[in-house]
């Protein structure tokens, strides 16, 4: 609406006034001697209602403004929000990992002392010591995901 008018304004009638007087010191052939002294006035008389229309939209964009402003601060706390949840969620994560990797240790290590007392073939203390990887692996996950996590939430916080 505000941009219709503007266009509209820029086809109304406009009419400035201009005045000005000046008085010019003695007439020397030293032109360092010469002083010279004026004063000009310049106003609108009947701009085309430019000036309203400006005003408005400037008036509609400082409320766009805001409400973009306010968007942006309500998207980012809605993030903020969801970022938390996961955080907790990679914690207990992270806490239970930690668990099976004790016990998967603790697997491995009685894998290894059955197989040296002829209970386990090689192939099955593998297995074992290929959960005992993967399970290193998923605490590495979950504690590099928790990182990056860390920083998004450091970066909302700003």
């Amino acid at each position: 609406r505000t941009k219709i008018e503007q266009v509209k304004s820029e086809y109304a009638p406009e009419l400035y006034g201009l005045a000005s007087a000046g008085v010019t010191g003695p007439e020397t052939d030293d032109l360092e001697d010469g002083w010279l002294v004026g004063v000009t006035l310049n106003w609108a008389i009947l701009d085309g209602k430019q000036r309203g229309s400006r005003q408005l939209f400037e008036s509609k964009n400082i409320i766009a403004n805001d409400f973009s402003v306010k968007a942006e601060i309500r998207e980012r706390n809605r993030i903020y929000l969801q970022l938390e949840s996961q955080w907790e969620s990679l914690a207990e994560q992270i806490y239970n990992e930690k668990q099976a990797l004790a016990f998967a240790e603790e697997n491995y290590t009685i894998a290894r002392e059955q197989f040296r007392a002829g209970l386990l073939t090689l192939l099955q203390v593998s297995d074992v010591n290929l959960q005992l990887v993967e399970s290193r692996y998923r605490l590495l996950s979950i504690t590099y995901q928790m990182q990056v996590l860390r920083e998004n939430l450091l970066y909302l916080k700003q």
